[in-house]
């Protein structure tokens, strides 16, 4: 009987998360379809008929009331003469500063966390090393919520505010969640490989740039990525640390806390599609190469 009871068990827990995911994914999409339709009313429309795109069983009954597809260059045109800092930017001026500086900080951060969680794996043996982990681990568990002054202050002295440049060096720390799926990846790799190479000749450079470096580079790809979507719609670095840097975040959040009559509902969930489009173009251009780089990741073993 308890035998029947499990077998009837494990076939209803699939099939109850199934569906639980099965909703959250149409309710997901859902909101985006309603999203992509609320884009492009009218502001009248979108009051008349927030939730859908009929009104008593017909689309667009009203007269004077069309579908505004011109809403998305509107956005572009009053995120070009607004600004936050007093100054207008050209969109492509704001495309520039926000690819430099997600970029630069995304692949200069996982560079430094990328030869941290080596040495912390590969050089273990040495006792000041161990130092890595415990630095780590302050880092995660104590709280630095209200840090942003100092940061400020810590920057105006060491010459970097307001720097592209000196953003990049200062934000080239080597911890953070991403430190842990790197450090597991490197202690995948069996040590035979690094054995083998030391035996053939080779120095501590070659053995990291030849043989292990390329072992994890799908994952070091990935973790780019996945830094570069975390940095795009972040606006407050950008706001408070690189002020002369108007990104194409800043000039959304501009428009999202506009009081003008302009900036209707329609007009910031327009801009919101703005926003998220780069991050979704990137990612469906290069979701294969992602998958074929983390199936790469395979070392020797045995």
């Amino acid at each position: 009987l308890l035998s029947k009871k499990g077998d009837v068990l494990a076939k209803m827990v699939p099939i109850l998360l199934g569906t639980i995911i099965g909703v959250w994914c149409i309710a997901y999409l859902f909101f985006i379809f309603w999203g992509l339709i609320s884009s492009v009313k009218t502001y009248t429309y979108f009051n008349i008929n927030p939730l859908g795109i009929t009104y008593q069983g017909k689309i667009n009954p009203f007269p004077g009331v069309s579908w505004r597809f011109d809403n998305y260059w509107l956005v572009i045109e009053n995120m070009e003469r607004m600004s936050v800092n007093g100054e207008a930017t050209s969109i492509l001026e704001m495309l520039k500063n926000s690819l430099l500086y997600c970029v630069g900080n995304a692949v200069l951060c996982n560079a430094t966390m990328t030869l941290a969680t080596y040495m912390l794996s590969k050089y273990k043996h040495f006792k000041w090393i161990q130092v890595h982990w415990w630095v780590f681990l302050f880092t995660c568990f104590i709280p630095f919520n209200a840090d942003a002054g100092s940061e400020i202050k810590m920057q105006m002295t060491l010459g970097v505010y307001d720097s592209m440049i000196g953003n990049w060096l200062y934000n080239c720390g080597a911890y953070g969640g991403q430190f842990l799926w790197m450090l597991g990846a490197w202690n995948a790799i069996d040590k035979t490989l690094m054995e083998a190479a030391q035996m053939d000749g080779a120095n501590s450079a070659q053995i990291f740039f030849k043989i292990m470096l390329p072992q994890t580079i799908g994952l070091y790809f990935v973790l780019v990525l996945t830094k570069i979507s975390g940095l795009w719609d972040d606006y407050m670095p950008m706001l408070m640390q690189l002020p002369s840097y108007q990104s194409v975040a800043s000039g959304i959040f501009a428009i999202q806390g506009s009081g003008y009559a302009w900036a209707t509902e329609t007009l910031k969930i327009a801009s919101l599609f703005i926003l998220s489009a780069p991050m979704i173009i990137i990612y469906f251009a290069s979701k294969s190469k992602i998958m074929k780089a983390m199936s790469s990741m395979e070392g020797i073993k045995g």
